[in-house]
């Protein structure tokens, strides 16, 4: 593997040492239409969208075979955004997902909006409309853009909305499935599995708006963002990119170990040393990475794939994480639906070998993961798109009055019980206090 290292992706800490790009206020727009997608990265180096309106939707329930076919046609050559949930994982490797999905949202919905506007680095901090300059809209949310004020000292976000959370599993009902998943590891089954597990309430989410800025403070996570298709919310704090293509470049950025920050700077940075020199987290990281080069190289030009960053150290909000860079450069015969079929679903939400995991996964879990573990994202003219990891992400159904949450963690022959359930309270912690108001 070629593992020269490179700039970090992500933004080094997040401590107030650099400017935030402010969080425009949404609100009102969010309940003018059915159909709005915000994709924001407050570093002075990231690039924000926003995607208002809907000239053409496309929603499905039912995974068929031609399903990443289909996809790959509503996309066309066209700005498109949305969501690709983990069960297209069905009509890629021809699997099954029997769990109950008491959440009920859509395996895709994806639209073609009617106003799209980007402001960031890509526009020299500019805010520029893509789409719909002529929209009766346009100047008005352009103005909400350009007028969001900074955040004064000492700044409070919106109160919580109050909606208790309930576990499926208790820690020891997670302990128990983390013994299980070992066992398949020393019959030989997998080597790495990434065991999930599901916080849920029945409520209304009054004012989805308000949590998601709650929930972008707690997590000021660079692959984020706000969805609303009709009944459906996502709130998005992921800090994970799936899959990003930039002409015949493609990346993806999968993350393997995580460890909690400290508000002590001396104590915060011994616990991300601890995490670089982790055998257990290395090793996970490590397998995930050859899986997503393997995938990769389905669709790549020969001999292209390369690993610029192996094993990096990356500091968000609440956690230090593990993240590898694998790049390659993409076959010209290859397309969209060529592209989803080698690499959907991303290996460090599966583990290894991936269709063993994935079947494993389904017999193991309490539900179906439905949009967690999938991605959202965008796909722009000529091809171009970038997709996150579903994850640290409110899932919020209105006509159903239900909210979820899922987190998880890779679960190797190294793995202690008792710390995959610490690092999955680490991980829903962001997630309880955004609803509940406490850790």
């Amino acid at each position: 593997m070629e593992t020269a290292p490179i700039p970090s992706f992500f933004a080094p800490a997040f401590r107030g040492e650099r400017s935030r790009r402010p969080l425009p206020d949404l609100g009102a727009w969010v309940q003018a239409v059915p159909y709005l997608h915000l994709l924001f990265d407050e570093r002075p180096e990231g690039t924000c969208l926003l995607a208002f309106g809907a000239q053409e939707v496309w929603s499905e329930t039912e995974v068929t075979a031609d399903l990443p076919e289909r996809v790959a046609a509503f996309v066309q050559d066209r700005w498109v955004f949305g969501w690709l949930g983990y069960d297209l994982k069905n009509a890629v490797e021809q699997l099954e997902s029997a769990r109950p999905d008491a959440l009920g949202f859509p395996v895709v919905s994806l639209f073609a909006p009617r106003i799209l506007i980007r402001w960031g680095a890509a526009t020299g901090g500019k805010v520029e409309v893509l789409a719909g300059a002529g929209e009766p809209e346009c100047s008005g949310l352009r103005a909400a853009i350009e007028g969001a004020p900074a955040r004064p000292e000492g700044w409070e976000p919106p109160a919580a909305p109050g909606i208790a959370l309930k576990p499926r599993w208790d820690a020891s009902k997670y302990r128990q499935r983390v013994a299980r998943v070992k066992k398949h590891i020393q019959q030989g089954d997998v080597y790495e599995l990434n065991l999930c597990a599901e916080w849920s309430a029945a409520g209304t989410l009054a004012d989805p708006w308000e949590a998601y800025v709650r929930l972008q403070d707690k997590t000021r996570a660079p692959m984020g963002g706000f969805v609303r298709m009709g009944d459906c919310f996502a709130l998005s704090g992921s800090p994970e990119r799936f899959l990003q293509r930039t002409g015949s470049l493609l990346r993806s950025q999968p993350i393997k170990g995580t460890v909690r920050r400290s508000d002590d700077p001396e104590e915060d940075r011994m616990l991300a040393e601890g995490l670089a020199c982790s055998v257990k987290e290395r090793a996970e990281n490590v397998m995930i990475t050859d899986l997503v080069r393997n995938d990769l190289s389905r669709v790549a030009a020969m001999g292209s794939v390369r690993v610029p960053e192996l094993c990096g150290i990356h500091t968000f909000r609440t956690v230090h994480q593990m993240v590898s860079t694998v790049e390659c450069t993409l076959d010209p015969e290859r397309g969209l639906a060529d592209i989803l079929r080698a690499t959907f679903p991303m290996g460090s939400m599966t583990g290894a070998p991936k269709i063993r995991a994935m079947q494993l996964i389904d017999s193991l879990e309490a539900n179906r993961r439905g949009l967690y573990s999938g991605t959202m994202g965008y796909f722009a003219p000529g091809g171009d798109f970038d997709l996150n990891v579903m994850i640290r992400s409110v899932l919020y159904h209105a006509g159903k009055g239900r909210v979820s949450v899922q987190v998880g963690g890779a679960i190797t022959a190294l793995s202690d019980p008792e710390e995959e359930w610490a690092e999955c309270s680490t991980k829903v912690r962001a997630l309880l206090e955004t609803l509940e108001g406490r850790g």
